[in-house]
């Protein structure tokens, strides 16, 4: 993860744009015209993608779709692909 900050972005379907940022620390951000609800779930989202592993051989997107599934949190404007995608892109 190296001590740069990476920034992507990507423009989801439905005209929504999403930004990603990998601090130096490694830990990720989200940004964008996205809804999450509830909204204090946002932080908690953060630190379990800044926690998934970057093996290729894992599923990420049925990953981060589990956990949004147990933690009830509804995205508007942003799917789990979107954040799989955005994810790996940030750790190139």
């Amino acid at each position: 993860m190296g001590s740069r900050v990476m920034q992507v972005e990507r423009k989801v379907p439905g005209g929504k744009l999403v930004q990603m940022t990998s601090d130096s620390k490694g830990s990720i951000h989200l940004t964008g015209d996205f809804f999450l609800h509830p909204e204090d779930e946002l932080n908690s989202l953060e630190e379990f993608l800044t926690l998934l592993p970057s093996d290729n051989n894992i599923n990420i997107v049925e990953l981060i779709r589990e956990y949004i599934e147990m933690r009830n949190i509804c995205m508007i404007g942003l799917r789990p692909e979107d954040l799989a995608e955005l994810l790996f892109k940030v750790r190139i």
